[in-house]
């Protein structure tokens, strides 16, 4: 039997970003799992989305951090122009039911941090772009503030 197309249709592409490094996210990484080193020293980094217009409705990717952060935050900001319009909301205490629940949410933000010595491994932030804004989801399985929302 004849090997379908569509057993291939959801596959994802993915992305290292280093330890520290400073990423400039382009149009073509849409749909584009990265991946953020953050044990192996500082954590840290700078992450920055394409401009709205750029992107356009519909485009999106995914950030996982795989390691604990280190000693400095990783962020993940909006492009020049864009500030005011991350539509955001973090949800911390994974797997804690004492500390489940939303833990910060803003609709007029300009970047999300993954605190340093605070975020662990596998938590995760998604962005999608509405034409006119994005909105990101933040998953976090430490309770305290490990996902951070600046405006």
């Amino acid at each position: 039997m004849a090997k379908s197309g569509r057993a291939f249709a959801d596959r994802k592409k993915i992305e290292a970003i280093a330890d520290g490094a400073t990423k400039v996210v382009e149009v073509h990484d849409c749909g584009t799992v990265f991946t953020i080193e953050g044990g192996s020293g500082n954590g840290g980094g700078t992450i920055t989305l394409p401009t709205i217009a750029a992107a356009g409705k519909g485009w999106w990717c995914k950030f996982v951090l795989i390691d604990d952060n280190g000693s400095t935050a990783c962020t993940i900001a909006a492009a020049s122009g864009d500030e005011d319009k991350i539509v955001a909301a973090v949800y911390g205490g994974l797997g804690d039911s004492t500390n489940a629940g939303t833990t910060a949410q803003d609709k007029a933000a300009d970047s999300v941090s993954l605190v340093a010595s605070k975020a662990l491994a596998g938590d995760t932030v998604e962005v999608i772009c509405t034409g006119s804004v994005w909105l990101l989801q933040a998953f976090s399985t430490d309770g305290d503030a490990a996902i951070t929302i600046s405006s």
